[in-house]
């Protein structure tokens, strides 16, 4: 009941800011027993408790193995704590704990303290001098190290202050002494070091102010709490919980963001490869290795719920693989994927202990443990260093035999529809990526030759102001010099709201209509009709350049110059502010996707998002003249949405695509794959880790591979040509499996090829 109360008293926004999904009874009772099961009596923290999910079920726990007792009560309260950076969670936690109590609470002696803080676990105060220091929004006070960490003392400093605070706001500024005397009738220590009585003294002083200023009386409160983190280092055998799923790029910039880039790239090494991965790491994964290294006593065990995706993803191959240099090893995983009803996303639970410290940083040049030796990230020097993760790594897949009841059902009703395979996973290296795989698989190291050869489309979006239907006119004809195009109505359909309004109409000079396919144009070993879309460049020097509204105005071009005019319109009013930073041709041309295109004869294409790998190549239309390294004919481009590489060569060209749309491929692609998620996997260059080799006119496999590839196209074009436009315009996952089921024959003799060679 608390936690759906709490779900619907938090705004979304904010339960999104904080990354906050609930982990369901069933789960959080099964990693409770896992952790406890051996040693009932452990002391067990949740950093991030939420609504108390994992406090309540660790209670439940403890008295069915302690017995209810006043004993039992008493270990209770001082072994199971809870920490959460949202007030309301800290209100709710705290009554969710005593609901796990329950009467048990009849056994009490005495008021009992419920142990869970308002504190940001993952970012204690740090030392400053002697000291440590405490933010009230903009102000700041400085406590004295030995009184911030003297627990009870400290916060019974804070609650007289507070007190005094209160009774003296509507009258005059007491004075140092006047608050000595206060402080010394209550509790002498706290005047006896004169450096305590003047943190005391202006502390009182600006929570006076802060009631006097209507400013509330919470801060109190929050004081208590703040230094909370630090008494608890190194005190818990177990660390449990479900920490903040939130992307590194949502979290607001600031010191805030600073800190979490430190803790991320120096001081745990959780990322040193790719550094454009930041972006995309999950808070979850830096909470997982620093609650580890902050809370647990040596040797102690470790439980987070966290996305699958550090089973796969990019930005987890440290954590994955040991190479980080956070004090713990991974020691079990859980995968949850095959539960239903569960998170919006692929989740796993990952479970580590407590190690000695690491001898070095992660750079070594080979990382060996004694099952499996690692190579090092790239672009990294230094020691050679043990792996502290033993390999294989124990697992368990859970599933369900049907639909759970409820996304919360409790242990007893999850019983019946869950089940449990126990396996084993190993760290799969292809290339620079990694992976977990149930199977021991051989290292691939150097990854293809061709990975440096694709790139990225250009960024034509919004598509509404860049794709172009050609209109003809009532009687008149077309001017095939000035065509007049209106915005594609496929472009409107798929517009994001924002640019669903999008409608733009005009003369548009030819030489600016150019040809394009999105992703959803491309098929095995084929296309659909080409789309058109406006680009404002013109060939100069050897080299492509953006032309603006203005510089085409001056040259004449003035059709291209009113259609850019328009569009800008576009992009001011719906980018807002952001127009100002980014303008629609630097979107256009994005990192030079754009203007530095070049065409060959041949294009060979795939999708960056997809789940079946597959791929084909466009002929370019200068391809029988005499057209070396693309240039000012070029009337073919590549949008953002696939990937591409040119190529003179034919046999090469159709090499790689018989190769990508492999059914062998695919498979050994798969280990990078999410499958169960809302949106589809990206591919990117993913594929180009496998060992691809080179293309070879010297092997018979690859000039075999080729002739297939080109047997395959021509069938493709032959068959899409004698379908309706209905079938053609219909469902496109269709459409492939079909093209797939008529080239059976070929795809089945270019898998037998395609295995050898990988």
């Amino acid at each position: 009941m608390l936690k759906g109360l709490y779900e619907k008293l938090v705004d979304p926004k904010d339960r999104h800011d904080l990354g906050e999904y609930y982990t369901p009874d069933w789960l959080a009772a099964a990693i409770v027993q896992e952790c406890l099961e051996g040693n009932p009596e452990a002391s067990v923290l949740d950093p991030a408790c939420g609504s108390g999910t994992f406090l309540y079920q660790t209670v439940l726990f403890k008295r069915r193995k302690l017995g209810d007792s006043p004993k039992t009560l008493k270990h209770i309260g001082e072994c199971v704590t809870g920490i959460d950076i949202h007030p309301l969670a800290v209100i709710v936690a705290k009554t969710t704990y005593l609901l796990g109590l329950g009467d048990l609470l009849e056994k009490r002696g005495k008021a009992i303290r419920i142990p869970v803080y308002l504190a940001d676990s993952i970012k204690p105060p740090e030392k400053y001098f002697a000291g440590y220091k405490a933010h009230l929004n903009a102000d700041t006070i400085s406590f004295p190290e030995n009184l911030a960490l003297n627990g009870q003392l400290y916060d019974q400093a804070i609650e007289l202050c507070s007190q005094y605070a209160s009774s003296t706001a509507g009258s005059h500024l007491p004075s140092k002494e006047d608050l000595g005397n206060f402080l010394r009738h209550q509790q002498h220590a706290l005047v006896d070091d004169p450096v305590w009585w003047n943190t005391l003294y202006e502390l009182f002083h600006l929570l006076r102010n802060k009631i006097r200023e209507r400013k509330d009386t919470i801060w109190a409160f929050i004081l208590k709490n703040v230094f909370k983190p630090l008494l608890l280092k190194e005190r818990f055998d177990v660390v449990i919980g479900n920490p903040p799923w939130l992307s590194y790029r949502y979290v607001e910039k600031g010191t805030y963001q600073d800190f979490l880039k430190e803790q991320i790239t120096k001081s745990y090494q959780l990322l040193t490869r790719r550094p454009e991965l930041l972006t995309h790491m999950e808070l979850g994964t830096l909470f997982f290795v620093h609650s580890a290294d902050l809370y647990l006593r040596e040797g102690g065990r470790i439980a987070f719920v966290l996305p699958k995706s550090i089973f796969v993803a990019d930005q987890h191959h440290a954590l994955r693989s040991g190479s980080h240099t956070a004090p713990m090893r991974l020691t079990q995983v859980w995968d949850l994927e095959g539960v239903r009803p569960l998170f919006n996303v692929p989740a796993s639970v990952a479970f580590g202990e407590k190690v000695g410290a690491h001898r070095d940083a992660p750079t070594g040049a080979i990382r060996e443990s004694p099952l499996q030796t690692i190579p090092p990230p790239v672009g990294t020097v230094g020691a050679v260093r043990e792996l502290p993760t033993r390999w294989p790594l124990p697992g368990v897949k859970f599933s369900v035999t049907r639909e759970l009841p409820s996304r919360n059902a409790s242990p007893v009703e999850a019983a019946e529809y869950l089940q449990q395979k126990e396996t084993e996973y190993w760290l799969s290296l292809k290339g620079s990526r990694s992976y977990f795989s149930e199977k021991q698989e051989k290292p691939v190291t150097e990854g293809s030759p061709y990975r440096k050869k694709f790139a990225e489309g250009a960024t034509m979006v919004p598509r509404s102001v860049w794709f172009v239907e050609i209109q003809g006119t009532s009687g008149l004809g077309v001017d095939p010099a000035r065509p007049y195009v209106k915005t594609d109505s496929r472009a409107i359909a798929a517009a994001k709201d924002k640019y669903k309004d999008v409608r733009l109409e005009g003369n548009v000079e030819a030489e600016f209509l150019y040809s394009t396919l999105l992703s959803t144009d491309l098929v095995p070993f084929g296309h659909l009709p080409f789309r058109t879309v406006v680009l404002p460049i013109l060939w100069k020097n050897d080299g492509y350049t953006i032309l603006k509204a203005p510089e085409a105005r001056q040259q004449g071009y003035l059709g291209l110059a009113e259609w850019l005019e328009k569009a800008e319109a576009v992009w001011k009013e719906k980018r807002g502010e952001k127009a100002e930073k980014v303008t629609l041709y630097d979107w256009l041309d994005y990192r030079r996707k754009l203007t530095q295109q070049r065409r060959k004869r041949w294009t060979v294409m795939y999708p960056d998002v997809n789940r079946v790998m597959f791929a084909a190549a466009v002929q370019n239309p200068l391809a029988d003249k005499d057209h070396q390294g693309g240039g000012e004919g070029d009337r073919f481009f590549v949008d953002y949405c696939n990937l591409f590489a040119d190529f003179e060569s034919q046999p090469e060209a159709f090499y790689l695509v018989a190769m990508l749309n492999s059914e062998c491929l695919d498979r050994a692609l798969q280990p990078f794959r999410r499958k169960s998620q809302t949106g589809h996997p990206h591919v990117m260059k993913k594929v180009w880790e496998l060992a691809i080799p080179e293309y070879e006119r010297t092997s018979a496999g690859h000039r075999r591979l080729a002739e297939l590839g080109v047997e395959c196209q021509q069938i493709v074009a032959n068959f899409l040509s004698s379908l309706p436009d209905k079938v053609r315009q219909g469902s496109l996952g269709g459409l492939r499996r079909l093209i797939r089921e008529k080239l059976q024959p070929q795809i089945a003799e270019i898998d037998a090829i395609v295995s050898k060679i990988l």
